[in-house]
């Protein structure tokens, strides 16, 4: 190990060794937080989205969705990575309100681009 006072573990849990994809998708509260947005979605878009870090972590929908409702996710997954990001290193998780903000801070952003382009 490179730092050997470097603390390796999970900053959330506490409990097992914090990889990178441990504290995005492998920990318990992470688990929990990506569920929770996923139930989000499936409550805006009526879309139960399959439960995979690719389409979470990465936002690799499949072709098969309208592409309102495609935008519509891959903005609210945007936001969330985003909120999730900026508590990287705390022991809470993204709380409603930040998630909400983020989301909104998104499509302001995309309605300023919409402007820009037209």
């Amino acid at each position: 190990n490179m730092y050997p006072n470097l603390n390796l573990t999970c900053w959330k849990y506490k409990q097992a060794r914090g990889t990178f994809f441990h504290t995005w998708w492998l920990c318990p509260k992470s688990k929990k937080y990506w569920k929770k947005i996923r139930i989000w979605i499936k409550e805006i878009t009526n879309i139960q989205l399959e439960f995979k870090a690719e389409i979470f972590l990465l936002g690799m929908l499949k072709s098969e969705y309208p592409k309102e409702m495609k935008y519509l996710i891959l903005h609210i997954i945007t936001a969330a990575r985003i909120a999730l990001a900026q508590c990287w290193k705390g022991d809470q998780m993204p709380t409603n309100n930040l998630i909400i903000q983020k989301v909104l801070d998104c499509a302001e952003m995309d309605l300023l681009t919409q402007n820009l382009r037209d």
